[in-house]
């Protein structure tokens, strides 16, 4: 009895750890592993005015509206979970973000890239796939190296499934979420520069500054 139970408390321990790292195929086929950032969230929203007034929520630490119905947000794991954002009248969609080995948070959305191998005709490998009905729209997104863009009608927590389902299959080269990332500051005076990003560090207003972090998810160049 003693051994089943010390065998029960392992397996739940060892699921525990696989469940905090997810993992995606990249264009070499090999596993990318990202961790699972819990007190990261992204969220879809059904407007751009829900998604504005998500941000000012008190359940986040943080939150930045981005890509006209987005929210990307910091939470405090110990307290809130998917779940319970699920719940919000304003949120139709929930993720956690996915830090890289470079500390990079990637944030997945519904655009995915997709190169279907040769021969390969893109609407018979997704009714073979069974993911058909999960497809808003289809484009040739280059037309040069064969690259389609797809967007996803399925919940956020999906996406990486779905591009794992169709590289697994045997007919893609491969198939990579558009990830929103958040590059990890390597200014160590970053925290100090409240113009950048006010978090009330000088007894200030949080929040007064040039919103730089909501600008870097968009572009850094």
């Amino acid at each position: 009895m003693r051994k089943i139970f010390v065998f029960i408390v392992f397996a739940g321990i060892a699921t525990g750890l696989i469940a905090q790292v997810d993992f995606l195929y990249n264009g070499k086929g090999e596993k990318d592993y990202f961790k699972v950032r819990k007190d990261k969230v992204i969220l879809k929203t059904k407007t751009a005015v829900e998604a504005k007034e998500l941000t000012k929520k008190s359940i986040f630490h943080s939150a930045s509206d981005i890509n006209y119905d987005m929210v990307i947000a910091t939470i405090d794991s110990t307290m809130v979970n998917l779940d319970d954002l699920l719940q919000m009248t304003e949120v139709v969609s929930a993720t956690y973000g996915l830090e890289y080995t470079d500390g990079t948070l990637h944030y997945p959305s519904y655009r995915i890239f997709v190169r279907f191998k040769d021969g390969q005709s893109p609407m018979e490998v997704l009714n073979k796939t069974n993911l058909r009905k999960s497809i808003e729209t289809i484009e040739l997104f280059d037309p040069y190296s064969t690259i389609y863009e797809i967007i996803l009608t399925s919940d956020l927590s999906d996406i990486l499934q779905i591009c794992r389902c169709l590289f697994e299959s045997g007919l893609c080269v491969f198939a990579e979420p558009s990830f929103i990332r958040q590059i990890k500051p390597l200014n160590v005076y970053y925290p100090d520069q409240w113009g950048l990003h006010n978090t009330g560090q000088y007894s200030d207003t949080t929040g007064i500054d040039i919103k730089a972090e909501p600008a870097w998810v968009i572009t850094t160049g």
